[in-house]
């Protein structure tokens, strides 16, 4: 939904932006134990990874098709590395884009731990230009997520500047270090 919203917000706009989303459906947390979903006795985790990703194309090729997004199948470190050498990736419609350069938007939503949180943000900051915004998931007071405490620290910083808590926080770059 998230990806399909800022595609309406893009032509809402008027802004021609490419929108890159990375995801790696096939690695949900615990699938790689293999097993069941939550017990079911018949859907097994490999059968509802496959779900939710064709769910998530057919989504974005019927709300979002006039301006179909870049959806990269990665964990976000991985994503990040590409970025960093301007590599040439194919998106999961099997579609070149080369990676790299400024970003003007950021939705951090991916494992919510501080950890992965933290890091994830620090891989948007190096590359958030100035005047560009962080917009963090899950990120409501009272979520009980460990990416609040990221959101706190950055809500501490000079460098950002709080722009709305609805319920989730969106940050704008004010600063470089």
């Amino acid at each position: 939904m998230s990806t399909n919203v800022i595609t309406y917000l893009k032509k809402k706009h008027g802004l021609a932006n490419k929108l890159i989303c990375s995801d790696a459906w096939r690695f949900f947390e615990g699938a790689e134990k293999g097993g069941s979903l939550g017990g079911h006795p018949y859907i097994q985790l490999h059968e509802y990874e496959e779900f939710v990703k064709l769910n998530f194309i057919k989504n974005i090729s019927f709300f979002s098709g006039y301006d179909l997004p870049f959806p990269v199948e990665m964990f976000s470190d991985k994503f990040f590395a590409n970025w960093e050498v301007n590599a040439d990736v194919s998106d999961i419609f099997n579609r070149k884009i080369k990676l790299g350069g400024s970003i003007s938007f950021a939705y951090i939503d991916g494992n919510h731990s501080y950890e992965f949180a933290l890091r994830d943000f620090k891989n948007v900051d190096k590359y958030l230009e100035l005047g560009g915004f962080i917009l963090f998931d899950d990120s409501s007071d009272g979520s009980g997520w460990e990416v609040c405490e990221v959101v706190a620290e950055v809500n501490r910083s000079e460098r950002y500047q709080l722009i709305k808590k609805n319920p989730n926080y969106l940050f704008k770059k004010v600063k470089n270090i």
